[in-house]
């Protein structure tokens, strides 16, 4: 207590000391005092017989809100304090021992904050020195109070307000963002990657699938195909890819673990649409290849495996397969 007494005289003083004794041996009777007293740089106070005395600048680590509240917590109970009144983030006005004194509070961001102490003066005989007994009395138990400010807390509320401000647009941006495509756009945008597919010769479609199918294997090295023309090998063109291949489920999971994650609001919202676009890309029409490739198994042994692959194309990209190529061929036992 008395380091914070020594600090906050140290740092704010109330008058030089030349003016205070020149005033306390003024006699009754004098004409008051006109010169003004100048600020130096190191937070002295200035004043005038016409203008209040103004204290040096206090620094807070908490928001102009909560500097108010503590200030007027602490000041309330102090003896001598009375007609205590609060402008919450901007002032705190009270009177210690019939000794009007004004703390004018100002905001430096969300979680920063500082207050000045004014006090009227007048230069009156013997006034000096109550002005300096006010001031010392409530400065103390400001500072004291304010140096127990936890700005790591004010900058943890900050960010959860923000979050939820962010959230607040997000969803009213999502509520006034354009509706879903309607059904007969998708529908003419699924004819056109139809058409498309329908130009590409099927041996390209044939030629994905077995390069896919090949790194599937445990021994692609070893790994051979019959030709697209062969009896057993089928590449069919799909309007619409079947529902459990089309990676609906994986998006599904995807969007679950996303949306329950630490993603800000416009972080979910972009991850939202993305994943409509990618489900309406991966509905769309599609290759399935099925056939068989000879190949040995991680027991040296030459096997026949079955497979079958569903694989699309969009113009200007290259081919994507949807999900993993089902693969059925004979391991080694107990494999």
């Amino acid at each position: 207590m008395q380091t914070i007494r020594l600090l906050c005289l140290s740092a704010t003083l109330l008058l030089p000391a030349s003016t205070l004794q020149a005033q306390d041996r003024a006699a009754p009777g004098d004409a008051e005092p006109t010169t003004k007293h100048s600020t130096d740089p190191n937070n002295k106070i200035t004043g005038s017989s016409n203008e209040p005395a103004v204290g040096g600048r206090i620094l807070a680590e908490c928001s102009a809100e909560e500097t108010s509240v503590r200030l007027g917590e602490a000041l309330q109970g102090l003896r001598g304090v009375k007609k205590l009144t609060s402008m919450p983030a901007r002032s705190l006005q009270l009177e210690y021992r019939g000794q009007p004194v004004i703390l004018d509070i100002s905001a430096h961001g969300s979680c920063q904050s500082s207050f000045q102490a004014r006090l009227p003066y007048r230069g009156r005989p013997g006034e000096a020195a109550a002005i300096r007994r006010a001031y010392s009395a409530i400065m103390e138990p400001a500072v004291a109070t304010l140096a127990t400010c936890d700005p790591k807390a004010c900058q943890e509320a900050e960010a959860e307000r923000a979050d939820k401000r962010k959230e607040a647009e997000m969803l009213a941006e999502r509520q006034s963002s354009p509706a879903p495509e309607p059904a007969a756009t998708v529908a003419s945008d699924s004819a056109a990657v139809l058409a498309y597919l329908e130009q590409l010769p099927a041996n390209e479609a044939y030629t994905e699938a077995t390069r896919r199918v090949r790194d599937a294997l445990p021994t692609p090295r070893s790994a051979e195909f019959p030709r697209v023309t062969a009896q057993e090998v089928k590449v069919q063109l799909l309007d619409e890819a079947p529902t459990g291949v089309s990676g609906q489920s994986e998006l599904e999971a995807l969007r679950k673990l996303a949306m329950g994650g630490a993603l800000t609001p416009e972080l979910k919202l972009q991850l939202e649409r993305l994943l409509i676009k990618v489900e309406q890309e991966l509905a769309g029409p599609c290759y399935r290849v099925s056939g068989y490739v000879d190949f040995q198994n991680r027991c040296g042994v030459l096997v026949r495996g079955r497979y079958q692959a569903y694989l699309s194309r969009r113009e200007g990209a290259p081919w994507f397969a949807l999900g993993q190529p089902e693969l059925d061929y004979p391991d080694c036992p107990g494999r």
